[in-house]
């Protein structure tokens, strides 16, 4: 980081759309509205990066570009279809 990182993401569900989410990593924030409202994520002053389609096995692979601003965030992913968070991963 900064720069292109790809990864993967697993256990979403089918063919549904999964968020990702940034933030400080340590903290914990609660999704403000739409049908995941209240949903509690490990990370401090959170924000969504993106939006992708998980795949018939509930996977996606995330191709994106990290700024400066990004480094040393936490990555966390919401299952927008069951409200399921993944682990928190931090970026470089």
């Amino acid at each position: 980081c900064p720069g292109t990182i790809t990864f993967d993401i697993e256990g979403g569900s089918p063919d549904r759309r999964l968020a990702l989410m940034a933030g400080a990593g340590g903290g914990t924030d609660s999704i403000p509205g739409g049908g995941c409202a209240g949903t509690v994520l490990d990370l401090g002053e959170m924000s969504r990066l993106d939006v992708v389609s998980a795949d018939a096995q509930g996977g996606a692979t995330v191709v994106r570009n990290f700024p400066d601003a990004h480094c040393g965030k936490a990555l966390q992913v919401v299952d927008l279809f069951t409200c399921r968070t993944s682990n928190v991963i931090a970026l470089p």
